[in-house]
């Protein structure tokens, strides 16, 4: 066991001080800050726009549905939402729910880097034989290793989390809530989880392979593999959704020419509107109520599709988490929504729990995998 710790430790020590591991931490971080960036060039262009109108701001904008899944639709509400407010909501969560994405793309291809060649250059180098001829196992030295190339992959990706979302509070001129600090935590946890997945399955890979080429090779299928298994599923949940959704109503001439006419008016009592105006309102109203119902419908029913993707799960759970207005996203089209926005951590938590769980079932398989293989590791 001492012989183990020693392995972990040495292994620990030469992954972290290795260029690929500099290069990942400077990239992840610059990542990150690039979502603050995204957000203060949009809230920007928004206010600069603002300013040159006299009407007063509206309070809950929404981006118009098009086509797409529903996923697509209710995250781009929320984020456009909060964007498209002043000042804008979503506090500290904003830019990064903005970086989500790219780092859902990165990171796999970051792990795969890290990993490809973490028992086939051992193998090639002549290391891994002049090791097993001390009074050693395969299984100490394999564990070993591959326990301390893991824990120095994710001690830099923490490390990165941490600077760039520094970097992101430091900037961000507002006062940063508590539970946005909780909810950025745990989402870190989670994007550590899906780094793992990632790192250990570049590791049985290379456990598998005999030269590092061939584990390359392998490597690129896989992740070209995992990028057209998360368009499929996302094409597929978007399947039949667009055309399943009610139709907005149009207004008629007069409608519209009064509406254009009463937006400035800057008074909260609003005097009694025309029967033709009247009528529009009430249809716009079962609209909104008829579009929340499909939405939220479609929504639980693509949450399946996600299950096939990785990097489908992470943007799921990023999309519930990295927002504090709603217990479920879907309720960003709800016209009856209470009032009070506040929603804790632990609404969000279970909403996503079924995609977490699954997401550790993932990580917990390709472990497994690892062990088999490094009990049966061959120079």
């Amino acid at each position: 066991m001492r012989a183990m710790g020693r392995i972990v430790w040495h292994s620990y020590r030469v992954t972290l001080a290795s260029g690929a591991n500099l290069a990942f931490f400077v990239l992840t971080a610059t990542l990150v800050l690039s979502g603050f960036l995204g957000m203060m060039v949009e809230v920007s262009q928004f206010e600069r726009a603002y300013a040159s109108q006299s009407t007063e701001a509206f309070t809950a904008p929404l981006a118009p549905v098009s086509g797409g899944s529903a996923h697509q639709s209710v995250g781009e509400a929320v984020t456009y939402r909060f964007i498209h407010s002043l000042p804008p909501l979503g506090g500290a969560l904003l830019p990064f729910r903005l970086v989500m994405p790219g780092l859902g793309l990165f990171l796999p291809l970051a792990a795969f880097i890290l990993a490809f060649a973490s028992m086939t250059e051992e193998r090639e180098s002549g290391h891994l034989e002049s090791l097993l001829a001390l009074p050693l196992s395969t299984r100490s030295y394999g564990i070993g290793s591959l326990l301390g190339r893991h824990a120095a992959g994710l001690t830099t990706l923490l490390a990165s989390l941490f600077v760039g979302g520094m970097g992101c509070l430091l900037l961000y001129s507002r006062t940063v809530a508590p539970e946005h600090v909780a909810r950025l935590g745990i989402m870190a946890g989670i994007i550590t989880l899906y780094l793992s997945f990632f790192m250990l399955l570049g590791s049985w890979i290379s456990l598998r392979a005999r030269h590092s080429d061939a584990s390359l090779r392998i490597c690129s299928v896989v992740l070209v593999l995992v990028l057209a298994t998360s368009a499929v599923a996302s094409n597929a949940r978007g399947v039949g959704t667009f055309a399943r959704l009610p139709n907005s109503p149009v207004p008629p001439d007069n409608v519209v020419a009064y509406l254009d006419a009463t937006a400035s008016i800057h008074s909260s009592a609003r005097p009694s509107h025309p029967p033709d105006v009247e009528r529009y309102l009430w249809e716009l109203r079962r609209y909104a109520e008829s579009l929340h119902s499909s939405l939220r419908e479609r929504y639980q029913l693509e949450r399946w599709w996600n299950a096939l993707s990785p990097l489908e799960l992470l943007q799921e759970i990023g999309g519930q988490l990295l927002q504090d207005e709603y217990a479920t996203v879907t309720d960003v089209f709800d016209i009856h929504r209470d009032a009070d926005p506040s929603t804790s951590i632990g609404q969000s938590l279970h909403h996503v729990l079924p995609e977490c769980i699954w997401l550790a079932v993932l990580t917990l398989a390709a472990l497994v995998a690892n062990l088999r293989g490094c009990t049966r590791l061959e120079v």
